[in-house]
């Protein structure tokens, strides 16, 4: 295969009628042989063109489990070199193609979260991020690109597999003069958001965590909708 590629970033994932989420179980040790491949790619080829010359090309590899986790199946979107203008194209037909499917979000095995048709996208911090019509969402928390996922979890080994000695998924309830907030500590993603934004209310190191009546009401509603994971309501 005349081709080289390089796992540089992952931001993007098979379009989401064409996959499922993980290989079947009675052919799983085998196909991760090609499974691990599984995700987005950034793709650098080198080779001969269809007029016998030498070129190169840059564009996206794709991985997916189909057949019901039975097949790893590849899709290769090579873009050759064009004018202005030619990668928004692209990207509007891609759209077009995805349109009638609605969004939508699944986890990746011990990957990503694949996003497809999503209308716009936030940062932690409220800021707008570029979206495209599939996106991967950082899952393991090493991406240096969150939210998008930048293949951090090939590298450090990620697994969705929950830790024994993790925080149990708990809804603790807090009543103030005003307003009762509820926290669940399993579901945090630990962005520190709340407690930069509204120290007196979200006390971190302190018990109990949350102190309903430490701040006003408008500060404290506004940093709870701004909660990225969703752990306060």
């Amino acid at each position: 295969m005349r081709s080289e590629t390089e796992a540089t970033r992952c931001n993007r994932g098979l379009v989401r009628a064409l996959h499922v989420t993980g290989p079947a179980g009675e052919h799983a040790g085998k196909l991760m042989l090609f499974g691990r491949f599984v995700g987005s790619w950034h793709l650098e080829w080198t080779g001969i063109d269809p007029a016998g010359q030498p070129g190169t090309m840059t564009g996206e590899l794709h991985f997916g489990w189909v057949l019901g986790g039975r097949a790893v199946r590849d899709i290769w979107l090579a873009i050759a070199a064009a004018g202005p203008g030619a990668a928004e194209s692209r990207l509007a037909e891609l759209a077009a193609l995805q349109a009638g499917l609605g969004p939508g979000i699944q986890a990746m095995t011990d990957g990503p979260y694949l996003v497809t048709g999503v209308g716009s996208l936030v940062d932690w911090l409220g800021q707008p991020v570029s979206v495209r019509p599939q996106l991967a969402l950082c899952r393991c928390g090493g991406s240096k690109i969150k939210p998008l996922c930048d293949g951090s979890h090939a590298a450090t080994g990620f697994t969705a597999a929950k830790d024994p000695g993790r925080v149990p998924d708990r809804r603790d309830t807090h009543a103030g003069q005003q307003v009762t907030i509820f926290d669940n500590r399993g579901t945090c993603q630990h962005s520190g958001y709340c407690t930069g934004q509204l120290a007196p209310v979200f006390r971190q190191g302190q018990e109990p965590f949350v102190a309903p009546s430490g701040g006003r009401m408008d500060e404290i509603i506004r940093a709870v909708r701004d909660c990225p994971s969703g752990a306060l309501r």
